[in-house]
């Protein structure tokens, strides 16, 4: 866990209908006439990542990268749907880390070497 503390920052994301201005990074993914989803973007602190929490997804962006560049890069708003998300980020972030409420870890990446960082 430590290595990857070192090597990259950690960052929370999860999808919900109300915009979060505590969000490091929200967006817009979907507008409806009533209602519209927005994801958001946590940096989390690593201690808490250590610790364990319930269920969270989380991807890892390299130490001193802009987050926000990255993510403006992705063009979010205009996925067709929202499942897709995760793929879209694995197109960018190196590693996507989802811990379930039963307390089991998926990882994805598109690079094997990643995910034998875990």
């Amino acid at each position: 866990m430590m290595r990857l503390i070192l090597q990259f920052d950690i960052y929370q994301f999860h999808i919900s209908h109300n915009f979060e201005a505590a969000a490091d990074k929200s967006v817009l993914v979907k507008q409806t006439r009533f209602k519209k989803t927005y994801i958001h973007f946590y940096k989390e602190d690593e201690e808490r990542f250590e610790e364990g929490s319930s269920y969270d997804q989380y991807f890892l962006v390299e130490k001193n990268c802009d987050i926000s560049e990255q993510i403006d890069k992705l063009v979010l708003s205009e996925i067709p749907r929202i499942e897709n998300i995760r793929a879209k980020l694995l197109s960018v972030f190196p590693l996507l880390v989802i811990l379930s409420d039963s307390s089991e870890l998926m990882a994805y990446s598109m690079e094997k070497s990643n995910l034998e960082l875990i």
